[in-house]
């Protein structure tokens, strides 16, 4: 299991509110962070990073696949 830091952002990209997620994988931890960004109309979206490495910056608008899937 992994330690994440997810910034939850608002509609200027400002950082609103701050979680910790502990994941199997990147892609386990960046599907969680949309199931909750998505669910909560306060944020527009979020920055998920492991240690320094910033796994993905979410700007409110889904991508239809996520960039991991892509590799």
């Amino acid at each position: 299991m992994a330690y994440y830091r997810c910034y939850l952002t608002d509609a200027e990209g400002h950082i609103r509110d701050f979680n910790k997620i502990v994941a199997r994988s990147d892609s386990e931890a960046l599907e969680a962070m949309w199931r909750q960004v998505g669910s909560d109309r306060n944020f527009s979206g979020f920055e998920l990073w492991q240690g320094g490495r910033l796994i993905h910056r979410e700007n409110g608008d889904r991508p239809d696949r996520s960039p991991l899937e892509e590799a």
